[in-house]
C-alpha cells in the first residue's frame, strides 16, 4: 500500500497510529535526540551550574555556611526536573502539529507551475490555494500532484506519482513571500546593466 492510498482510504479524522507514523517523517525522533543533547549540554547545565559558581565565588574567601553547602548539593538535580519537563512540552508541541496535519488534513490538487533542470537535478515548483512550494520530490512530467494540506500547518506532504509522500515545509524564509504565499515581488529580479 502506498502512502497516498493509506491517507485516502482513511477518512478524517484519520487513526492516531497512522498520524503518528507520518508525523515521525516531519519531526523524526533522532532530531529530538540531537536537540535534547544540545539543550542539556548548554541550557540545562548553564542554569544548573552558574548559581553554584556564583555561590562558590561569593564564599571563596572563607568557609561557606551550611545552607550554601546543602543548596550546592541538591540544586543541580532539582533544577534538571523542570528543565526536562519544558523540553518534553516543546517536543510534544512540535510533533502535535504534524499529527494534526495527518489526522485532519485534506488532499488537494496542486499544479506544477515550473520545472527546471534536467533528469536527476530537476527541481519543481508547485502551487495550490495561493501557496507556492519547491518540494524535493520527482514529479516526472505530470502537470499536477496531490498534496496533504491543513491550513495553518507548518508542513505538508507532497505525493510523487508512485504514491510516496515527501514532507515539505511551508514558508521558511522562502523568496516567494512570507509563509510560502505568492507575493508581488519578483523572487529573481533581472540584473541591471550599468553602462
Amino acid at each position: 500500500m502506498t502512502d497516498l492510498e493509506a491517507i485516502t482510504e482513511n477518512p478524517t479524522p484519520r487513526p492516531e497510529r497512522l498520524a503518528q507514523r507520518f508525523a515521525r517523517r516531519i519531526e523524526p525522533t533522532w532530531g529530538f535526540v540531537l536537540y535534547g543533547i544540545l539543550y542539556w549540554m548548554f541550557v540545562a547545565n548553564m542554569v544548573g551550574t552558574l548559581p553554584l559558581i556564583a555561590a562558590v565565588a561569593y564564599y571563596q574567601s572563607g568557609e561557606a555556611p551550611g545552607w550554601v553547602m546543602f543548596l550546592s548539593t541538591i540544586w543541580y538535580p532539582l533544577i534538571q526536573v523542570p528543565l526536562w519537563w519544558l523540553f518534553q512540552r516543546w517536543k510534544a508541541g512540535r510533533r502535535a502539529d504534524a499529527v494534526r496535519l495527518v489526522r485532519d488534513g485534506e488532499i488537494v490538487t496542486a499544479s506544477v507551475t515550473r520545472s527546471t533542470g534536467m533528469d536527476a537535478a530537476r527541481q519543481y515548483t508547485i502551487a495550490f490555494q495561493g501557496i507556492v512550494l519547491r518540494p524535493a520530490v520527482d514529479l516526472g512530467d505530470e502537470p499536477q500532484c496531490k498534496v496533504l494540506y491543513r491550513s495553518n500547518a507548518r508542513h505538508c506532504f507532497v505525493f510523487a506519482p508512485d504514491g510516496s509522500a515527501v514532507a515539505c515545509g511551508i514558508g521558511r524564509g522562502d523568496p516567494l513571500g512570507p509563509l510560502g504565499r505568492e507575493s508581488n515581488v519578483d523572487p529573481l529580479p533581472e540584473a541591471r546593466i550599468v553602462e
